[in-house]
């Protein structure tokens, strides 16, 4: 029994690393959620290897995390976002022309 888990077990942590989603390209801000008391940035990350590509959607508030995307600040009157991504710090804006300088609860969204 302990020879059949050994090879299992090592197959199980190796095999991530082997056959892992790919690594993150530099997210897109599409756009910013401005509540009062909440403020949320919503990101567009690709992950790709060889002959694939997948786009995830992340919906994340400040000082929240998902995977290797870390949100340090949203600011709405600029219409930015600060995030580390595998250890670095990206600035990310929103394209196009945002509502620059409206305190007001807002929702910014850009193709």
């Amino acid at each position: 029994m302990k020879k059949i888990l050994l090879p299992i077990l090592l197959a199980l942590l190796v095999a991530p690393r082997l056959f892992g989603q790919g690594p993150l390209s530099t997210p897109r801000l599409a756009g910013i959620v401005n509540l009062p008391g909440k403020k949320q940035a919503i990101l567009e990350v690709q992950q790709s290897r060889p002959g694939w590509t997948r786009t995830n959607s992340l919906i994340l508030a400040e000082f929240e995390r998902e995977g290797d995307v870390f949100v340090m600040a949203i600011r709405p009157e600029s219409g930015t976002a600060e995030l580390r991504l595998n250890g670095s710090k990206e600035v990310v804006s929103l394209k196009g022309e945002p509502n620059h300088g409206i305190s007001a609860p807002t929702l910014a969204l850009f193709p």
